[in-house]
């Protein structure tokens, strides 16, 4: 008999072919789900270390500012952070007072006060309560950031130059010992050198001036003031019942003289500014100036009487000041935001 066909059984073919495939992709969804799991570890653990790292900062930042802001006790570890981290006193707008300076002008101030006391002048010279005498540097050195900010408003800066200009020209020759005899006051004073002196002292001093001189060009300012002293001087000639020296008491920005009815006395030539000179002594008795401009302001001058063989005038003025580098201080004090981060002291 013939042999007869074999019938493949579908379902066991069926089942012979696919479980390899089966096996394969059970496989693959197994490495699979492993590399997502070592993906999803890695990412907690790089979180894990960078929340480590953040909480070891901010407890780093916070321990270092308990110790350096409120703790009165020095600690080598102290005087370490405050001398290499740039720790501030105070923030103007987003100028930090640096705490390390305040610090080391406490010192000179300290050690120019022992100074005396050792010396035998103290008591002309007077060492302050302490916590004043901080709250006074703390405020200079606020003032003195002010100060830098009307200058860069001003487009106004000054170089190192600028400062070895000035200590050459303006503090050398008033010591005739010369340099020489400056280094030894001020290791002797206040335990500074030249350096010290001229970044602590000289720089403001020339900062000032070309804040001061800048004032005096500010064209808008100057018209202001002088359309003011035309104004007062129209009224001042157009008045029947005040005199010049009211209209002084009144209105001058010169105090002193103001109190007095704008009285100067009599003075020769060479007494006052060029400008101001040149003026007065052109003018008859009685004649009242036309604005005369100095440095300090516009002025109405009137002339009281004349010396002719002394060569000398008898005058009075009223004085309409540019504004001063300390009332520009003053504004830009009003117009700022100042935080002050003031140390715990022992005493």
């Amino acid at each position: 008999m013939s042999e007869e066909p074999k019938v493949h059984n579908v379902h066991e073919s069926s089942e012979n072919h696919h479980t390899p495939i089966t096996q394969s992709t059970q496989k693959l969804s197994a490495t699979a789900s492993t590399e997502r799991d070592i993906k999803r570890y890695k990412k907690f653990m790089i979180i894990g270390i960078i929340v480590s790292i953040v909480l070891l900062i901010i407890a780093a930042a916070f321990g270092s500012y308990w110790l350096v802001y409120r703790t009165s006790k020095e600690y080598t570890v102290k005087t370490f952070l405050k001398e290499t981290l740039p720790f501030p006193v105070a923030y103007v707008n987003s100028d930090a007072v640096s705490l390390n300076e305040f610090e080391s002008q406490i010192q000179s101030a300290e050690y120019y006060f022992d100074k005396q006391e050792e010396l035998g002048t103290s008591e002309q010279v007077q060492k302050p309560v302490m916590s004043e005498l901080r709250t006074q540097i703390l405020n200079d050195l606020i003032d003195r950031t002010l100060l830098e900010h009307v200058a860069a408003e001003r487009a106004i800066s000054i170089s190192n130059n600028d400062i070895d200009d000035y200590f050459e020209k303006e503090i050398v020759p008033q010591a005739t010992g010369g340099k020489e005899e400056i280094t030894s006051t001020l290791k002797e004073m206040y335990n500074w050198t030249i350096d010290d002196f001229k970044q602590q002292v000289v720089y403001e001093v020339v900062l000032r001036k070309k804040v001061g001189e800048s004032i005096a060009e500010d064209k808008t300012i100057d018209e202001q003031k002088k359309k003011e002293a035309e104004m007062l001087r129209e009224e001042i000639l157009a008045a029947t019942d005040k005199q010049f020296s009211d209209f002084a008491k009144e209105q001058s920005d010169d105090t002193v003289s103001g109190a007095d009815g704008g009285m100067l006395g009599y003075f020769g030539k060479g007494e006052m500014v060029p400008e101001f000179e040149e003026a007065v002594f052109a003018l008859n008795v009685g004649d009242v100036s036309a604005p005369v401009k100095t440095q300090f302001g516009y002025h109405l001058i009137k002339v009281t009487n004349k010396d002719e063989a002394a060569e000398k005038v008898e005058a009075r003025h009223i004085l309409l000041a540019f504004p001063t580098v300390d009332e520009l201080i003053a504004d830009a004090e009003q117009a700022a935001k100042i935080r002050t981060y003031m140390p715990i002291y022992a005493d």
